[in-house]
């Protein structure tokens, strides 16, 4: 737990960009105080990243939620893959995706990000690239790709695909090939779905981050 003082500054952060900076002014059994000196609008930054990664076990996907959070994901959208071995009935999807976003949430605040991320239903990779903007940079891992990450856009959205842990199936690579994506290898031996995951984004963030400070 974060220990605060009458007199320190703070960042009082809302989760949907909204960022104020105050004074703490007084600490008592009913809580704590602030004078709030500025407010600001963080917007998001460009290009977003999107996750898409095939369902996983339940305390897997939510892990998975938490530190993909963190690394600075800004939407996660579930996959059904031809290989996928997880089944999600359509009527325990609400209760799934409040968990998810209330993970995500937590991650937020422990991590000081201003917007959280988004956590969609979950689709199929066809259903998805039907929703992609034509300017979209798609990325999918695999070790039947290259190892060099493709240079990232300064705006719109980067796609990010992970598949289970069977791997993705000769239509869904040729799909994104088709579509103009890149495959890419991400190591030279296997890893667990949620570590590839968690590598990819890293990844991205990493060159993003780079591309915004050139």
């Amino acid at each position: 737990m974060v220990r605060v003082r009458v007199g320190e500054p703070v960042r009082l952060l809302d989760g949907q960009g909204g960022e104020r900076l105050a004074l703490v002014t007084a600490i008592d059994r009913e809580g704590v105080r602030f004078e709030v000196r500025e407010t600001r609008r963080v917007q998001r930054t460009e290009p977003a990243l999107l996750l898409g990664v095939a369902l996983l076990p339940a305390n897997r996907f939510d892990d998975l939620v938490q530190q993909a959070t963190e690394l600075g994901v800004d939407v996660l959208q579930p996959l059904v893959t031809a290989r996928t071995n997880v089944h999600l009935d359509a009527a325990d999807v609400p209760d799934k995706l409040e968990r998810w976003q209330r993970k995500a949430r937590e991650a937020v605040r422990q991590c000081g990000r201003a917007l959280e991320p988004e956590i969609r239903p979950p689709l199929t990779l066809a259903e998805w690239q039907g929703t992609g903007d034509p300017t979209t940079l798609w990325v999918l891992f695999d070790r039947a790709g290259s190892p060099d990450l493709p240079e990232l856009p300064r705006t719109g959205d980067v796609r990010l695909l992970i598949g289970p842990e069977g791997g993705w199936d000769a239509t869904e690579l040729a799909a994104i090939r088709t579509r103009g994506g890149h495959v890419v290898e991400l190591a030279p031996h296997i890893l667990r779905a949620e570590t590839a995951a968690l590598l990819a984004v890293g990844l991205a963030a990493r060159a993003r981050l780079t591309r915004s400070g050139a």
